[in-house]
């Protein structure tokens, strides 16, 4: 097929630790040791430390779409468009949501959009130009304390093998 397009949908889910596993004494949140999830959760690397960090505890529902296309031999697009929430619904759990959290934040935790160009320079280096942008909802930005601003990262990477 002309331009070897793929198209990909995505759900993954990583349990969180709610109410009743606090009061139990027990610990519900999965936890990604030495995790590379730039990989699955978007380029941006925002849930990598899903216990601290990322979703502080609360897990994560990851739902994407992911695109490639080939429009010429040597080169490659490809796209990922994410939509982040938590497992554990914070407004049911005001234990495990946090001080910071208000009672009324919804599980959305923001979107995520992953553009980039790879070409094949030679069998030796790969040459990728990348950007991605992060709108952060309520919960990532009460989690965090931030502004609510937009996170947009862009890259350029030499893949060179010797």
């Amino acid at each position: 097929v002309m331009m070897k397009p793929s198209l990909a949908i995505w759900y993954d889910e990583l349990s969180g630790t709610d109410d009743s596993d606090i009061n139990n004494g027990t610990w519900g949140t999965f936890n990604t040791l030495y995790d590379t999830g730039h990989k699955f959760y978007g380029l941006m690397d925002l849930f990598l430390n899903k216990i601290n960090g990322g979703t502080a505890g609360l897990g994560l529902e990851d739902i994407a779409v992911k695109g490639t296309l080939q429009p010429v031999p040597g080169w490659t697009v490809k796209a990922a468009y994410h939509w982040f929430s938590t497992e554990v619904d914070p407004s049911e759990n005001g234990a495990a949501r946090g001080p910071q959290v208000a009672a009324s934040t919804d599980a959305d935790i923001g979107t995520e959009l992953d553009l980039s160009l790879h070409h094949k320079y030679n069998s030796n280096m790969v040459i990728t130009a990348g950007y991605s942008i992060f709108e952060g909802e309520q919960l990532f930005n009460e989690q965090r304390q931030n502004a609510g601003d937009d996170a947009q990262w862009a890259y350029l990477q030499f893949h060179l093998k010797f």
